[in-house]
Order: C-alpha cells, then structure tokens, then sequence
C-alpha cells in the first residue's frame, strides 16, 4: 500500500502536541465499547458498521475520548480526532473551543459488514463515469476551470462561524481526471477523495448514460441502497471518475485574514507601482492592451454558488 503524503504542511510535525489544522476527511463514529461505524444523514440512520482495521486505533482514540464520538480518516490515510478546551474570550468569558488532533497513520484496509451483499469501497473494476459502488465519503474538494488549468481549493467548515478557504498550490491532479471532472463538471464543482485515493463526484440525473441503468441493476442490495439514499437526500448521483495516487505532497495556501500584515515585498511591489508614473499616464489608449492577448474566459468563483448547486449543504455538518 503506497502511503500518501497530502494536504500536510511542510512545517507540520505529526508527532508533536499541536494543533491538526485541516480536519477533513471521512467521518465515522466510535462507542465507548469500541464499534466503529458509517452513518448517513441522522433523517435517514442507515449504520454501516466497520469489521476490521481500525482496532488498534480506536484503542487510541479511547483514550482521550472513552465517551465515544466521531473521527475522520483524511486521503492520506490520517487519523484526526476533534478535541475541544476552554478558551479565554476577548470578554473576559471562558469559551468551549474545539481543534483537531493528529492520532495516527492508517495501516490497515478496512471492512465493512457484508448485510445486503456488502459495499465495494476500494474497487478495481470501475471505470470513469460509472455509478460509485461504495460509501460517498471522503475530502471534499472544489474545483474551477482557469487559464492555465483547475484551480482546487479546500473549505474548512466544521463547526466555524466562518468557512476558510484554503487553495491548493500546484495540485498536480492528473490529466485524466481533470479531463473527467471537467466533463461532468464543466462550470466546476465539489468533489470526494476517498481513504483509498478514489475520486468520486455527484452528478445530475439528466447526465446520466446508457450504462447507468445496467451498473444499478447488478449492484448488491447495500450498493443500491446507498445509491437511493443518496439520491433522496441530494437529488444527484455518486459517480466514479479514477484514481489519485498522491505520492507527493499537497500544499495548501494560507487564506488571507482581515488584520493580516501585507508582506513587505508586496508592500515593495504596490510603492514601486505608485512611484512609476508621468504626467500622462492617465489617460488610457487600446494600444496598450497586446493583440495577442488570450481573450477573457469568465469563471465561476462564487463557492456557495458551487457548493448550493451540488445540494451537498444537507449533509454538511
């Protein structure tokens, strides 16, 4: 099993006391008996319970939370749990202040029960635009088509007052799926990277193909059942596009924040922009925009546009 390395700052030392700054991935729960499940929405309470691989690690989890509660295994296979602890509030109040905590590195594949047929969740038979097989689930990803290539970013989004948004630099998503998430997705969109590096999006039932139809029918009764309480809760389809083998590292850029400092190089390059001017640099001439100039190509970038055109906001937590 290739160990995947993403969405992990250079400077961030896993095994040190500090905070995990990108809790993500996907969410599954653990007793104080130490049974650990799937679940869908609380309106549709489906439990999908985990057999094997996650032994020793919720041993761990245990320990700081023998109550139970929810954790998340991210794409490179990392084990996060949320904490909370009491803050002191500009007010002089105490304040409830949750953040996430790395456990450890997932060794194991893991098994789910086999009711209904079971679920395929690390397949190796799909193909592209095939209906997904297994539990919808993952790091949720969004995407938008620019000169030059997709531009990915991550939404941090639990339990905040507001959502972060951090871009990734240099994504380095393969060609192919680009290719495919562009299909499905041409105004761009959200999309899934599973614990085992699959690529899963949601698509509209008027895109669906010939095969669909077929792919549903063949399914086990799990797998056709996670596919109806999908569709009821979303109105969309989970469909598969390929596999993302992240042998290398992603990296995230910091959103800005109000208050923050400029840079000084910044600070450098917009004095400089200021200072170089003359007496008729006012006035504005066609010329100085070049005939070979790539023609402007209007982007989607208003994210809650994207995120309430997937309808995924009913499953968000």
């Amino acid at each position: 099993m290739v160990e995947r390395i993403a969405m992990v700052p250079k400077n961030f030392n896993r095994n040190s006391e500090g905070d995990y700054p990108y809790y993500r991935g996907m969410r599954l729960n653990f007793t104080s008996s130490g049974n650990v499940y799937w679940r869908t929405p609380k309106s549709q309470n489906i439990h999908i319970e985990v057999t094997s691989g996650l032994k020793s690690t919720v041993k761990s989890l245990l320990k700081l939370r023998p109550e139970g509660g929810s954790f998340r295994i991210t794409e490179a296979r990392e084990v996060l749990l949320k904490q909370t602890r009491m803050v002191m509030g500009s007010d002089g109040k105490q304040y409830s202040q949750w953040f996430g905590k790395f456990i450890c590195l997932l060794d194991e594949d893991l098994e789910f029960e086999n009711k209904g047929g079971g679920v395929e969740h690390n397949p190796s038979d799909l193909n592209a635009g095939d209906l997904w097989t297994g539990i919808y689930d993952g790091t949720r990803l969004s995407f938008v088509r620019g000169i030059g290539g997709s531009k990915i970013w991550w939404t941090s989004s639990d339990e905040s007052l507001s959502s972060l948004r951090y871009k990734l630099n240099n994504p380095n998503l393969p060609a192919e799926l680009e290719k495919e998430l562009n299909y499905w997705k041409p105004l761009g969109g959200r999309f899934c990277v599973t614990i085992d590096g699959h690529v899963i999006t949601l698509i509209d039932p008027k895109q669906r193909n010939s095969r669909h139809k077929g792919q549903f029918e063949s399914m086990t009764d799990a797998q056709q059942q996670l596919v109806e309480v999908k569709e009821e809760s979303t109105k969309m389809f989970a469909t598969y596009i390929g596999k993302w083998d992240m042998e290398s590292m992603l990296e995230l850029k910091q959103p800005r924040r109000y208050g923050d400092v400029i840079p000084q190089n910044r600070k450098d390059e917009i004095l400089s922009l200021l200072s170089n001017f003359s007496p008729n640099d006012y006035s504005i001439s066609s010329s100085m925009v070049p005939q070979d100039a790539e023609p402007v190509v209007p982007e989607i970038d208003d994210y809650e546009v994207l995120e309430e055109i997937e309808r995924q906001i009913l499953e968000e937590e």
